[in-house]
């Protein structure tokens, strides 16, 4: 069983309910979260391979259920990095689960674009 399924069974129950919410501010409903995690899905099946793990560093964020989401879809493995962590200690992650991308914030990302290991996408 996949995760992915879960949010696939609930799209189909709950079309337009609340999904993801951020503040009081709606973000996407579940068939919106489905879809955009699908989209997702198809992407990284095209420029990565099966199985691959994908490391996630970011803040507490909307967009983070959307990328679990869309690895999952993907059937790949998501790798969940602290935000809070050195540049230096999420290299020393991303290299030990051989990642082969990193969805990282903007706001993180600059800082670990110069170190990580050039078979990891950012």
């Amino acid at each position: 069983m996949n995760v992915f399924s879960l949010l696939s069974q609930a799209a189909r129950r709950w079309p337009d309910g609340i999904a993801v919410c951020e503040g009081e501010r709606v973000v996407q409903t579940w068939s919106a979260l489905e879809q955009a995690a699908l989209a997702l899905a198809a992407r990284l099946r095209t420029t990565l391979g099966p199985a691959s793990r994908i490391a996630i560093v970011s803040e507490n964020r909307p967009a983070c259920v959307q990328t679990l989401f869309g690895i999952w879809a993907a059937g790949m493995v998501a790798v969940p990095i602290n935000y809070k962590l050195h540049p230096r200690e999420v290299r020393a992650i991303v290299e030990d689960a051989d990642a082969a991308a990193l969805f990282a914030s903007r706001d993180l990302a600059d800082p670990l674009r110069p170190l990580l290991p050039a078979a990891c996408r950012l």
